[in-house]
């Protein structure tokens, strides 16, 4: 039996779950971790709401959606997103938000600081929005499927770049229509 966390009106700074023989459930509360949330061991099931955190994701056990949203929303530096998170540890709705401005980068292996880097391949069996100005970077060699996407950046740019300069990642959307 899942562990049941009430987070409700509690900010947490860093969250780390592990447990190999038990887990965690968010159940419908929403969540806030303004540092990390890692899974180092064990299995978390996600709020059915929102889990916002303001800097790294890191899944070395399972991650299970919940139909629930992840939301990186970070005021400052890189948010990294490591570990699993494909199979049944994949996202269901995940939005990335950045709130300050960043300049244009060239994209290369100078002047390009990420807001959020992928270290590893993603799924999103739902929908992924990108709302704001992002510089994303994506692991060389990964596959991204995602179900649908919203990328907008709020009218202003949004940047790509693979990890590494003669490398290629994949994306695959998976809606119809």
């Amino acid at each position: 039996t899942a562990r049941m966390i009430r987070a409700a009106g509690i900010v947490f700074y860093n969250i780390t779950f592990n447990n190999a023989s038990g887990g965690w459930s968010f159940g419908s509360t929403s969540a806030a971790v303004t540092n990390d949330f890692v899974i180092t061991n064990g299995t978390v099931t996600g709020s059915s709401g929102t889990i916002t955190i303001n800097d790294d994701y890191s899944n070395s056990g399972t991650y299970t959606h919940n139909s629930g949203t992840v939301t990186f929303s970070q005021a400052a530096a890189t948010s990294t997103l490591s570990g699993t998170m494909t199979g049944s540890s994949a996202f269901y709705n995940l939005i990335f938000t950045y709130d300050n401005e960043i300049a244009a980068p060239d994209c290369e292996r100078t002047g390009f600081t990420a807001t959020h880097d992928f270290a590893a391949a993603a799924t999103v069996s739902n929908l992924f929005t990108i709302n704001t100005t992002s510089a994303v970077e994506y692991e060389t060699g990964a596959t991204y499927t995602v179900n649908d996407m919203n990328w907008n950046g709020a009218g202003s740019f949004i940047y790509f770049r693979n990890s590494v300069t003669s490398g290629t990642w994949l994306l695959t959307v998976t809606a119809a229509g």
